[in-house]
């Protein structure tokens, strides 16, 4: 889990480096994110197809790469834009926080690294089925995520029965044998 932590804060410094602001933000944002989330999720795409990977929900390794990815990003290198700021200064308006980042962290890159790092091997550990079990999800708004974007389905959304399905369903024997009873 700490590779896989200290390759979402790698990458998105280096999609920082990769992907130009837009006249709307002063930072890219989706680029060094999604560059992030993809680093842990290239491989069962192409092994097993969007559809399969997305098929049972968001996986936790998508998770992991779109939150944490997005945590640190906002946190590290947007350091303008209302995002960022807005997420610094939340944080460290909690007094005991603010003490704590002052205390042992002598910049945000560092309190944001160690952030995702431990949050990934608690999560980690968390799912072992002695504690949580394999389906614990921190993210419940993933859910909403996978439905908005409609990620469980290649063809986009879920085609309603057709009239000839449920007139093939409606005469075949076993529904016969009911009608004539």
């Amino acid at each position: 889990q700490l590779f896989k932590a200290g390759g979402i804060c790698s990458y998105c410094n280096l999609g920082m480096g990769m992907f130009n602001a837009t006249k709307y933000y002063p930072v890219p944002i989706m680029g060094p994110i999604l560059t992030a989330t993809l680093l842990g999720n290239v491989g069962p795409v192409f092994r097993l197809g969007w559809s399969k990977w997305f098929e049972k929900g968001m996986p936790a390794n998508f998770e992991n790469g779109l939150w944490l990815g997005g945590f640190y990003h906002l946190y590290v290198n947007d350091t303008t834009g209302f995002l960022g700021v807005t997420l610094r200064s939340l944080i460290k308006s909690v007094p005991m926080v603010s003490e704590f980042l002052d205390t042992f962290f002598s910049s945000d890159e560092e309190f944001a690294r160690v952030f995702v790092g431990f949050y990934m091997v608690a999560y980690g550990v968390l799912k072992l089925p002695e504690f949580l079990g394999p389906d614990f999800n921190p993210f419940p708004a993933s859910k909403v995520v996978v439905t908005v974007l409609n990620l469980n389905s290649r063809d986009g959304p879920v085609a309603k029965k057709s009239k000839t399905k449920s007139k093939q369903a409606a005469t075949t024997p076993a529904t016969k044998k009911k009608k004539s009873k």
